[in-house]
């Protein structure tokens, strides 16, 4: 994968579909199939538009997924907006990283959008 200044190009597209039921980075999985996240060993409940957010990052984990991509995936035509975005966002930093000020997973590339990262231990 290419980069640029040391963050990977983002993802322009990408086709769910086609894409297998559970997303594995580091120790985080997310179970469409179960709606059930996994955070070590930790079992986490979450609604869905969260649970399919945290899909799409850890399934496209270390390349940046666009904000509009996100967007489009997500919500409707009506409810599309970077605020809807910026909501569900906190919210699974919250649930899912153990510093929600400092993340470790869910990280902001300004300007383009959001990277699950893949970090060494």
């Amino acid at each position: 994968m290419s980069s640029t200044a040391g963050v990977p190009l983002a993802v322009d597209d990408f086709h769910l579909g086609e894409e297998p039921l559970v997303a594995r980075a580091q120790d985080v999985e997310v179970d469409l199939g179960a709606n059930l996240v996994r955070v070590g060993s930790q079992r986490l409940l979450m609604p869905a538009k969260e649970l399919h957010l945290l899909f799409l990052l850890v399934a496209n984990a270390g390349r940046v997924v666009r904000r509009e991509i996100l967007i489009e995936r997500l919500w409707a035509s009506g409810q599309r907006s970077n605020k809807n975005l910026d909501v569900h966002i906190r919210r699974l930093r919250q649930r899912i990283e153990p510093d929600p000020q400092r993340p470790r997973y869910i990280r902001t590339a300004r300007g383009i959008g959001y990277i699950f990262d893949i970090f060494d231990e």
